[in-house]
């Protein structure tokens, strides 16, 4: 690490006017620093599908997107993203092979087939192949997605699971927007700011407890019920990972800070 570049970073947060968090988390973090004295605001980082964004066409879909959109009343759940090192792929299938309810699980995204960066070997579940872990069904597809394709998988998606561990590095996730602003419910483990941005729309679990994923995915993937209430508290909070209500926040906030230092 560059320590001076690392210091002017630090020093220039110290001298901003106002500061806006993604969640109460980073504010909290900086609560004994310089930071606690500046104005500040929460505004959750906003879904990055742009509200005018309609689903990408079949014909335009990746085939592991069409097929997931295929039902056949297992819960389909999903994850996408560039793969990273706060996204713990081998804690996600330990969970699998703990769990009794049949689920469909598809893996999308840039550099899932390469172990350096998942810490485990996908490539028996590169679409078009599957491989179970356990009664989970997985597929991996690699390759990007632009808004209107990620708009047909949140679309396409019963359960978004977010296996995340902490990490310097990893400070906001713009796929768990996704899924929620869409009113998709989210299964995600307790770092950074997630149990907050779930809210009463998922389960959060801890990171790194597989027994306790496999428990709470077999909830949501054997109790219809259970998953509906998820789905509808998250349609509740849809709006508040709109671009419009960031902006409206962040703006209302800009407003304040300027009056502030006429």
């Amino acid at each position: 690490m560059n320590r001076s570049l690392w210091e002017a970073v630090v020093n220039g947060v110290y001298q901003m006017d106002g500061l806006i968090y993604f969640g109460s988390y980073a504010r909290q973090a900086l609560a004994t620093t310089p930071a606690a004295r500046i104005p500040s605001e929460v505004a959750f980082l906003p879904t990055t599908i742009p509200d005018h964004a309609t689903a990408a066409a079949p014909a335009w879909q990746p085939p592991a997107l069409r097929e997931l959109s295929v039902r056949d009343g297992r819960v389909r759940a999903t994850l996408y993203g560039f793969a990273s090192p706060w996204k713990d792929v081998p804690y996600l299938l330990a969970a699998f092979e703990r769990m009794r309810v049949p689920l469909r699980f598809t893996l999308l995204g840039p550099s899932w087939d390469a172990p350096q960066h998942t810490g485990v070997d996908l490539a028996a579940a590169a679409h078009p192949r599957h491989r179970r872990w356990g009664p989970v069904e997985v597929t991996v597809a690699s390759g990007y997605l632009d808004a209107r394709q990620r708009r047909a998988l949140v679309a396409a998606t019963d359960l978004a699971v977010l296996p995340y561990r902490e990490h310097r590095g990893f400070q906001g996730s713009g796929a768990i927007t996704d899924y929620l602003a869409r009113g998709v419910p989210v299964v995600a483990t307790d770092v950074a700011n997630m149990r907050e941005l779930v809210g009463d729309a998922g389960v959060i679990v801890c990171s790194g407890d597989p027994a306790e994923l496999a428990s709470a995915l077999d909830r949501v993937g054997g109790d219809p019920d259970f998953l509906a209430g998820l789905r509808a508290a998250a349609r509740r909070r849809a709006a508040l990972f709109s671009p419009a209500t960031h902006a409206m926040r962040s703006l209302a906030f800009f407003r304040r800070v300027m009056q502030g230092i006429r």
